[in-house]
């Protein structure tokens, strides 16, 4: 079993290897052919790559390369802290309230790319706090345009998105006091990065969401696909 074990891993290395060696885009977006061995990684103290990625991340002294190095990253994550403000119903019950989120973006054919998001928000009773809270959820996919000006990227987004609204009576999730409501939408924001380092971005954006209506009955007829708007500082990498 212990041989069997090992094999796997060393196939699991050697296919690992292969792949990378022969990708010329990962060649080319770090600016030289690397050695992928554990032999070299182990001759040279194990500092190799780790010295790689520092001088990935952090910014070379060249300014014109880090920003080139920026931009050729087809692909990024990020994450997002900002705020929730309520339109509609949302308005009569929910207040502005924290957001947070994770996004995806994978530049394909320039300026156009491929964004997926996560966004969540909770808010409390905007009158009576502690009597209900209003939790919405969205996972949203679309296509966003940059416009790079040096380390400076302005670009807009349009994106299709399904939400999970949640509203919760007495601050709890009793039987005929909570109703839950998933409804499709669309969202459409601009914002703006900043390159800070060959690999890192800092930026704002401003989004405005509009899922399709949908009433639902708890005491009286309640809206739970109203519209909102976020806005949040984005952190890229």
């Amino acid at each position: 079993m212990r041989k069997l074990f090992v094999g796997f891993i060393s196939l699991g290395i050697l296919f690992s290897n292969l792949a990378l060696a022969g990708d010329p885009d990962h060649a080319q977006h770090y600016g030289k052919k690397k050695d992928y061995s554990l032999l070299s990684d182990f001759k040279n103290g194990g500092t190799h790559h780790k010295g790689e990625a520092a001088s990935r991340n952090l910014a070379s002294g060249d300014t014109e390369a880090d920003i080139e190095h920026y931009l050729n990253m087809k692909r990024r994550f990020g994450v997002d802290l900002g705020g929730w403000l309520p339109f509609g119903d949302f308005n009569n019950v929910a207040t502005l309230s924290p957001m947070l989120g994770i996004h995806f973006t994978w530049e394909a054919i320039a300026p156009l790319g491929f964004t997926l998001s996560y966004r969540h928000a909770t808010s409390d009773n905007k009158t009576t706090p502690g009597s209900s809270k209003l939790s919405v959820n969205q996972i949203a996919l679309g296509t966003q345009a940059s416009f790079p000006m040096d380390r400076f990227i302005p670009f807009v987004k349009v994106e299709g998105a399904l939400y999970f609204n949640d509203f919760h009576q007495n601050g709890t999730s009793n039987t005929g006091d909570s109703t839950m409501l998933t409804t499709l939408g669309i969202s459409a924001g601009l914002g703006f990065d900043f390159i800070v380092g060959r690999e890192v971005s800092v930026g704002l954006d401003a989004m405005y969401h509009y899922p399709l209506p949908k009433n639902i009955t708890t005491s009286s007829t309640f809206n739970l696909g109203s519209p909102f708007a976020t806005f949040a500082f984005r952190l890229n990498f």
